[in-house]
């Protein structure tokens, strides 16, 4: 009888030791898939391109294929998950920039990349509650706002015969004037030079049934073109 209760004590530990180990290679496995399936070494480096300044964020996709094409960037005021904001990036794409504009200058800002799941034809794979299957997440970076260069919330509305820019200048120590960019179809940009602190202008040569875009671009005493703002669209009726 005791022959009999310690074999069978004997059989439960080596149950017990083999669900251990398989369990323990299951979370291996599980730490391994994580790790494949999670975007990383995102970076944030502000920069100056021809359209203004930027923050470019660039990261490295994961290893499995089925969570390297679609990402998904979160971004927050670092220290407030409750301004937390999201934007997609598809098509394989690894760097992204931000416009300066659209974060408040002095304060600090938090990123991170998330992989989004997709089939074998790339297509984006939805759970039973029609959400959009996740991966892993980066690393978290953080960024403070400088001030930007960049004019802001340009806006152009017609006014009789007349178009009326409206905007905020860019903040920037070195601007010394702005440039009204205007351009109308098939024709190139002609500008027009206001003052640095400037943030109204009204069009007059402007022409029934044309459409006109328009932009303020920030410049420097020597020259140099330190921001540009978004466009504005306008047709004179």
């Amino acid at each position: 009888m005791k022959t009999l209760r310690t074999m069978v004590l004997a059989s439960l530990l080596a149950v017990f030791l083999l669900l251990a180990v398989t369990l323990g290679a299951a979370a291996a496995q599980g730490q391994a898939d994580d790790a494949s399936i999670s975007p990383s070494n995102l970076t944030a480096t502000p920069g100056t391109e021809r359209w203004g300044a930027v923050l470019w964020l660039e990261w490295e996709a994961p290893s499995n294929e089925n969570y390297n094409k679609h990402h998904r960037v979160w971004y927050w005021e670092t220290g407030d998950k409750s301004t937390v904001s999201s934007g997609f990036v598809s098509s394989g794409l690894t760097k992204i920039f931000f416009f300066n504009s659209w974060l408040e200058a002095g304060k600090t800002y938090s990123f991170q990349v998330e992989s989004l799941e997709t089939d074998e034809n790339g297509n984006q794979v939805l759970d039973e509650n029609r959400y959009q299957r996740t991966g892993g997440r980066s690393n978290i970076v953080s960024y403070t706002a400088a001030a930007s260069p960049d004019a802001s919330n340009l806006t152009a509305v017609q006014s009789g015969a007349q178009v009326v820019l409206t905007w905020i200048p860019g903040n920037h120590p070195n601007i010394a004037e702005q440039h009204i960019k205007r351009r109308e179809p098939r024709k190139g940009w002609t500008t027009i030079k206001v003052g640095a602190d400037d943030a109204t202008y009204t069009d007059s040569s402007v022409s029934a049934g044309t459409r006109y875009i328009y932009r303020i671009e920030s410049w420097s005493a020597d020259g140099s073109k330190l921001g540009v703002s978004r466009p504005a669209k306008v047709k004179v009726e």
